[in-house]
C-alpha cells in the first residue's frame, strides 16, 4: 500500500472488503506527507483504519441526502462488478435503470460508481454498452440537471410523485422519475420558485411551461407532446429571474 501512496502518488485508496489493513499504521504519515506537498487525498470508509473521508454503500442507496461524502457503487450486472457468464442476458441493468439510479443518488449529494466487465477475450457485451449508450443520450440533454449541482436538503425525494431534487445558484430542477401523466408535474411540496422565473423540460422543445402555486406545492403544466421528447427521466428546470 505504501508503494502505491508514494511511488505513484495516488489522490484516493479505495479499499475493499473492509478486513484487516495496515492503513491505520500509514495514514498520519500519508496525510502529513500529502499536505506538506500542497496535495488533496482521500481515502473511503473500508481501508480497516479510524480514518475515512467518504462513505461507499454498495449495490444500494440511500434513503436521504447525507452531509458526509458518499458513492454508491455496482455493476451493471446484478450480482458482479466484472462479466459473469453465468448472469442471464435479461438480467443486466437498462438506460433507465442507470439513468433513475444515478438521479437518485446525486440528488442526495452522492457519487455513482458504476462498474463494467469485459469477457475473457475483452469484450465488453452490448448488454453493458448499451445501457451506458442511453444514459449517456440522456445526460447530453438533462445532463445540466446532474452535473456541477447539490442536492437540496429540504427533502430529495418525494413518495407520492417519485420526484428528485438538484439546485444550481443559478436555476433548480425538479426530475421525475415517472412520465409525467396528465398533463401535469406536482412537486408535492413547496419549491424555490418566484414570478418571473422560466421553467422548461430539458430534452424537451425548450419552450417556457406554465405553473402555478397550489396548496403547498407548484403546479407545472406540460402536453404530452413535450413529455413524449423526453426518455427516462423528465428534469425541469426552474431558471431564476435575474
Amino acid at each position: 500500500m505504501e508503494t502505491l501512496l508514494y511511488d505513484y502518488e495516488v489522490d484516493a485508496i479505495w479499499c475493499d472488503i473492509g478486513g484487516p489493513s495496515p492503513f491505520d499504521e500509514i495514514a498520519a504519515d500519508w496525510y502529513n506527507w500529502a499536505k506538506k506537498s500542497g496535495r488533496q487525498v482521500n481515502n473511503n470508509n473500508r481501508c480497516g483504519g479510524n480514518y475515512s473521508d467518504f462513505n461507499t454503500p454498495e449495490y444500494f442507496t440511500l434513503n436521504s441526502y447525507q452531509i458526509r461524502k458518499w458513492e454508491s457503487n455496482s455493476g451493471l450486472d446484478p450480482h458482479s462488478y466484472g462479466y459473469n457468464s453465468g448472469t442471464a442476458l435479461d438480467k443486466y441493468m437498462k438506460g433507465v435503470d442507470v439513468v433513475k439510479q444515478l438521479v437518485d443518488i446525486v440528488s442526495k449529494g452522492g457519487n455513482y460508481l458504476l462498474d463494467v466487465g469485459p469477457t475473457a477475450t475483452g469484450l465488453i457485451i452490448p448488454e453493458m454498452t448499451t445501457p451506458l449508450l442511453q444514459a449517456g443520450k440522456w445526460l447530453a440533454y438533462s445532463g445540466e440537471a446532474i452535473y456541477s449541482t447539490r442536492y437540496w436538503p429540504v427533502g430529495p425525494a418525494d413518495t407520492v410523485y417519485n420526484l428528485r431534487f438538484t439546485t444550481t445558484p443559478e436555476a433548480f430542477y425538479v426530475i421525475s422519475l415517472s412520465r409525467p401523466e396528465g398533463g401535469v408535474v406536482k412537486t408535492g411540496m413547496p419549491v424555490p420558485i418566484l414570478p418571473g422565473d422560466k421553467v422548461t423540460l430539458l430534452g424537451g422543445s425548450g419552450k417556457a411551461l406554465s405553473w402555478a402555486k397550489q396548496d403547498g406545492e407548484v403546479v407545472i403544466q406540460v402536453e404530452e407532446a413535450e413529455v413524449a421528447l423526453v426518455e427516462y427521466a423528465w428534469a425541469f428546470k426552474i431558471l431564476y429571474k435575474s
